[in-house]
């Protein structure tokens, strides 16, 4: 028992206790969520206050993440799928379905750095160097990578400001009107690569018909000659 307790727990938040990459296996990942749930019941029903269990918890919060994020690494996904968390009931029963998966033969793709990597690339790059650039061309790809963390972002926001007063609500509202110009560009730029204008997306004005339209021509792979709108040098984004 001392040797499952220092090898599944103890070394996990002592020697790992932020570190988001490598892999970690069903049976590493199940015993230090096991230990986990004993120890914060004995700490409930021996103090009987309150705070020494919330102290507990910020405390094996970021290990807890962490070796969440190796489970995932280990069956080839990235540890930001954890934020599925955020939606309750249903988020919770499909990380543990994803939890429960066995390792994967190839688990050293989705490491930290490449998922940073591929927020950088694909999310950061977009809004910051190409914001309201509609002219070029954006592959299926990266575009389809944008609107993925662009929603897992929005989904994020809103949790916070859900437990948040005045200011979580003011950032909640503030963020798509900030997204909007990026989004509707990157937009732009997937219909130039199957030489289409960017305005067909004032589609998204008709309720319904528009938008599944929209997803349509979104989905259509890329055109040999992407020459609309100035589009002929295509983003860097690729």
């Amino acid at each position: 028992m001392k040797r499952f307790f220092v090898e599944y727990f103890f070394n996990v938040v002592t020697k790992q206790y932020v570190d988001f990459s490598g892999c970690a296996s069903r049976k590493q990942f199940l015993l230090f969520y096991l230990f986990n749930i004993l120890f914060a019941f004995i700490i409930t029903f021996l103090s009987g206050i309150p705070q020494v269990y919330e102290l507990y918890m910020i405390l094996v919060a970021l290990p807890s993440f962490a070796i969440g994020a190796r489970r995932l690494h280990d069956i080839n996904m990235s540890g930001w799928w954890q934020l599925l968390f955020i939606v309750p009931v249903f988020g919770l029963i499909v990380l543990m379905i994803l939890f429960a998966i066995p390792s994967k033969e190839k688990n050293n793709f989705w490491k930290t750095q490449e998922v940073f990597k591929i927020f950088v690339e694909y999310f950061w790059n977009v809004i910051t160097k190409h914001y309201s650039n509609f002219n070029g061309c954006v592959s299926r790809k990266p575009f389809w990578i944008f609107y993925l963390i662009n929603i897992l972002v929005a989904i994020a926001v809103s949790a916070i400001a859900a437990n948040v007063d005045n200011i979580g609500m003011l950032t909640s509202r503030i963020y798509p009107i900030l997204i909007a110009v990026p989004t509707f560009a990157i937009g732009a730029r997937r219909l130039h690569d199957i030489n289409m204008s960017g305005w067909w997306q004032l589609l998204f004005l008709l309720p319904v018909v528009g938008t599944i339209v929209m997803l349509v021509l979104y989905a259509i792979p890329t055109k040999e000659k992407c020459n609309l709108d100035n589009a002929e040098m295509r983003t860097a984004v690729q």
